[in-house]
């Protein structure tokens, strides 16, 4: 016998597969037919589930408008409290995916971790705050306290840490990538050298952030207003890829993607040289 418990009144389900539920709480699972393998300990907790399966709810409103959706943990008051038919989401943590409605494979923790995510899938979410900004995007990661990526539907990328994380550490100092031979085509040697180096702008200056952060901090790098000028005029944008404008507001740059003309550049210098070597040892 399975049984459903609403304050004080306890409530027969009436055996077959319905007996796999479990509520605990005002109103929860109070609407559920046909779902099974569903857990709701909470008032609220999966109020209108119908015919969703397999699905955890802890907290206070935890998934309160899932229907169909199935495999979700929401753990946390108002975790997931949108869902309506979105599927293998885990939300831990007051308000996580809070706003979410059909996304899956999305997980969230921490408080308002992914919190404003309606649609977007696959996203990951570590630390209070972290992606809560993401609404559309789709398979990002953000690491840390107020992690967020550079617009609401950036798709694709990670963050590590908020605007005031100023060292990244690790006990080696490059990612790897992968670079095999097997899955490259096309391959030509760059057109892009020295010109290209000399073309770029180095610069020295002190942050003015205009969210505040970093404020009067010294640093050396680009302007990424600048980077985008140089791709413009070496037509370079497909293969550089050294600024990114998903946020119109906030442009970022990637100068670390300058590697191989840097090597270039030192190869054609190394031919300057030798070439002048030997105009003067012919004398």
């Amino acid at each position: 016998m399975a049984l459903k418990i609403q304050g004080d009144t306890v409530v027969d389900y009436g055996g077959g597969d319905l007996d796999t539920n479990i509520a605990l709480g005002k109103s929860a699972l109070t609407n559920n037919t046909t779902g099974v393998n569903n857990t709701a300990v909470g008032r609220g907790a999966l109020n209108a589930n119908t015919t969703g399966v397999n699905n955890t709810a802890v907290g206070v409103q935890a998934l309160n408008a899932n229907t169909t959706g199935a495999a979700n943990i929401a753990v946390g008051s108002n975790a997931l409290l949108n869902n309506t038919t979105g599927i293998n989401n885990t939300a831990v943590g007051l308000s996580a995916l809070y706003a979410n409605t059909t996304g899956i494979n999305n997980t969230a923790v921490g408080l308002n971790a992914l919190n404003s995510n309606t649609n977007g899938i696959q996203n990951t979410a570590v630390g209070q705050s972290a992606g809560s900004s993401i609404t559309t995007g789709d398979n990002n990661t953000c690491l840390g306290y107020n992690a967020e990526p550079p617009a609401a539907g950036t798709s694709n990328s990670f963050t590590l840490g908020n605007n005031s994380v100023t060292n990244l550490r690790c006990n080696d100092t490059s990612i790897s990538t992968l670079s095999d031979i097997r899955d490259k085509t096309n391959i030509k040697d760059i057109p892009y050298g020295l010109d290209f180096i000399n073309a770029l702008r180095p610069v020295q200056f002190d942050w003015n952030r205009r969210d505040g952060s970093f404020k009067n901090k010294k640093d050396l790098g680009f302007i990424a207003q600048e980077l985008d000028e140089v791709e413009e005029q070496f037509n370079s944008h497909d293969y550089t890829r050294l600024v990114h404008k998903e946020n119109p507001d906030k442009w970022e740059a990637d100068p670390m993607k300058t590697y191989p003309i840097l090597i270039k550049a030192i190869q054609e210098l190394s031919a300057e040289v030798e070439r002048l070597k030997g105009l003067v040892e012919s004398k």
